[in-house]
């Protein structure tokens, strides 16, 4: 494997649960996930769009990740972290019928201040 390869299937392993179906276009070095319990699904976008056994697909991964690119107000690459993290949650909660603003002071709410962690020296 290269090392680009170990590093994406590292993350895989520490971000994602075993179990978890990992959908891909063929990309040999998923077939090692199989042994620690994940599901691997392919798909050959050269001979058909989606897995006509499975109907395993990326372009939903894909024009997710073309949406937060487009629509991402952050100007460098390192930042979409952050425009990610916002769309994943606004996408969780629209889902769960919440509005993402009411659902996000809420939580804020809910955090104890006096227990957080300050970088000021004393």
């Amino acid at each position: 494997m290269t090392d680009l390869q170990i590093l994406l299937i590292g993350l895989i392993k520490q971000c994602i649960l075993p179990g978890t179906a990992i959908i891909n276009d063929c990309w040999a070095a998923c077939s090692s996930l199989l042994d620690d319990g994940y599901l691997n699904f392919t798909t050959n976008h050269s001979v058909t769009i989606a897995n006509e056994t499975t109907w395993a697909h990326t372009n939903t991964m894909k024009s997710t990740w073309k949406q937060v690119k487009t629509f991402s107000p952050y100007g460098h690459k390192a930042d979409y972290v952050y425009f990610l993290a916002e769309y994943m949650f606004r996408q969780k909660y629209k889902a769960e019928e919440f509005d993402p603003f009411c659902k996000f002071i809420q939580l804020f709410a809910t955090i104890d201040w006096r227990n957080t962690n300050s970088t000021d020296s004393q």
